[in-house]
């Protein structure tokens, strides 16, 4: 997988993520415009999503909670919009 050969550098972010018992490592390279992420799956292995699953994630949880985040776009546009 071209993303998992990409991260394969996470070498000390893995190494710290297994000795504090992490499930998600996130990394960004040095000018911050691609990131990197490695899940620990049900064989407690590293596992490296591509660019399309981490979207569908991202979806997935935007649209879990788009009523909070209406609620809390109304408030607040209140809060600043009553000052």
């Amino acid at each position: 997988m071209q993303t998992q050969k990409k991260w394969q550098h996470l070498n000390w972010e893995q190494k710290l993520g297994n000795e504090i018992g992490a499930q998600l490592i996130l990394a960004n390279d040095p000018d911050a415009d691609r990131i990197g992420i490695a899940i620990r799956d049900d064989k407690n292995e590293w596992y490296y999503p591509n660019g399309n699953q981490v979207g569908l994630l991202l979806l997935q949880y935007l649209l879990n909670y788009k009523k909070i985040f209406q609620l809390m776009h109304k408030l607040l546009q209140q809060l600043f919009l009553h000052q």
